[in-house]
This record gives C-alpha cells, sequence and structure tokens, in this order.
C-alpha cells in the first residue's frame, strides 16, 4: 500500500473512477416524505439528477438558511468541478440556477456522509476515508493472508472501518436477518466486491456489508450480491454537525 496522490489536491467530485465503487445503500428522503421520495426515484432512475433548490436545501439545517461547515467545503468542490472555476459570493444560487446535472455517484457522497455521520462517525473521517480511495494504491498482495492481517496500517484502519459497519447495521446479517445477540450466530463484515479481485476495494466503507459466518462462507469470494438494505437519511442527522 503507498501514497500516489497528495490529499490536499483530491476533489471528490472529479474523481471519476468512484463509479468503480459500490454505490452506498442510502436514499436521501425518509419514506416519510412520500412524495418528494418519489420525485427523487424517478430522478435517480437516469442515475442523476439536478441542482434544483429544493434539492441543495437539504443539505441545509432545518428551520435555518445555514450549511454546516462540512457541506459547504464540499458545495464548494462541487462548484470547481462543474465550472472549473474558484467559487465567490452566492456561488450556491449559481449552482442551483445552472439547471447542471449531478450524477448519482456525486450526490453519493452527501448522501453517505449525511447516514454515517448519524450512526456516530466524525465528518472529517468519512471525508478522509472518501479520499483515501483516491490518495493511494492498494495492491493485491497488500490484501492477501498473512500481508492483510500483519500490516499494522492497514490492520488498524479495517478494524476502524469494521467497527463502523457492524455499528451501522447492527451487526446483522444482511443476507439472512439472522444476528448474534438474537440467534448466537458469528457475524462477518464482508466485501461486497471481493478483495482479492478489487484491492482498491479493500478499505472502502460503500463496499462492506453484514454478514453471518454461514452466509461469508457461502458466499467467499465467488459472487459479488449487495445483500444491504436500503436505507433512509433523516433529517436529524444535522444535530451532530457544526453551523
Amino acid at each position: 500500500m503507498r501514497n500516489v496522490r497528495d490529499p490536499n489536491t483530491i476533489n471528490l467530485f472529479m474523481e471519476y473512477d468512484r463509479r468503480d465503487a459500490p454505490r452506498c445503500n442510502v436514499d436521501w428522503w425518509s419514506k416519510g416524505h412520500n412524495e418528494i421520495f418519489s420525485f427523487c426515484r424517478d430522478w435517480l432512475a437516469d442515475m442523476r439528477t439536478f441542482l434544483s433548490e429544493p434539492l441543495i436545501h437539504t443539505l441545509k439545517s432545518p428551520g435555518s438558511p445555514q450549511y454546516s461547515m462540512v457541506h459547504l467545503a464540499l458545495l464548494k468542490d462541487l462548484y470547481r468541478a462543474m465550472f472549473n472555476a474558484e467559487p465567490t459570493k452566492g456561488f450556491t444560487h449559481k449552482l442551483i440556477g445552472s439547471h447542471k446535472p449531478i450524477e448519482y455517484w456525486q450526490w453519493d457522497i452527501f448522501e453517505q456522509l449525511q447516514w454515517r455521520v448519524a450512526k456516530g462517525v466524525h465528518p472529517n473521517e468519512v471525508i478522509s476515508e472518501m479520499k483515501r480511495f483516491h490518495w493511494r494504491c492498494i495492491d493485491r498482495e497488500d490484501v492477501v493472508h498473512p500481508n492483510w492481517n500483519n500490516n499494522l496500517e492497514i490492520r488498524r484502519e479495517w478494524q476502524t472501518l469494521r467497527m463502523q459497519v457492524l455499528e451501522a447495521y447492527k451487526a446483522t446479517c444482511a443476507a439472512c436477518g439472522r444476528s448474534y445477540k438474537e440467534h448466537g450466530v458469528s457475524v462477518h463484515v464482508d466485501h461486497i466486491v471481493p478483495k482479492s479481485h478489487e484491492p482498491k476495494l479493500a478499505l472502502s466503507f460503500g463496499n462492506l456489508q453484514v454478514l453471518c459466518e454461514e452466509c461469508n462462507m457461502g458466499k467467499s469470494n465467488k459472487f459479488r450480491t449487495d445483500w444491504r438494505p436500503t436505507v433512509f437519511n433523516e433529517r436529524e442527522i444535522h444535530e451532530y454537525l457544526k453551523y
């Protein structure tokens, strides 16, 4: 595993190789927002949506005209990616009025951030993990045994990601629904796309799911089935962000 880029040069909205990573299993609106939710699903059917005022305003704190510092920084990077220029005063209005499409993988950056922060992960850690996908190279020899277990840097990061996944999905098998607490089964954190096939996805949260030992052993590295349930962002997420 080696660094190949300067992290400070990475703009997530320009990094098109994120298309290779499995999409985060989050839909923006909760089931309670039926009308907006249906409209959003129609947009995503074309794998893109447009930066309308309602869409951008979902990033604001409820009842407030402000964006969080994290969202504001991301919106500035989105502006740079779309206009190839530095944002100036009122840049969010230009984003809204541009009628330019934002592709599903770009909007997924906001979706994944919201949901993971709501599960207790610091927003800066979420952004850092997304950028690590681009600033370093993970080779096949890094992810095969015994290197996967013996590399201290990989082991520490894997332990952190593993716990984030267990917390997010309540340590419940995505395939059969069993858990250690209720059914006494051992649970594993599985790579949806096997790490032996795509080493660069080995430490990507979006490529991880919870499976019980039996389901995981059956899946092995023969399948790429994403068993994760669709989850929904709730507006209470804003309690975790600083404005």
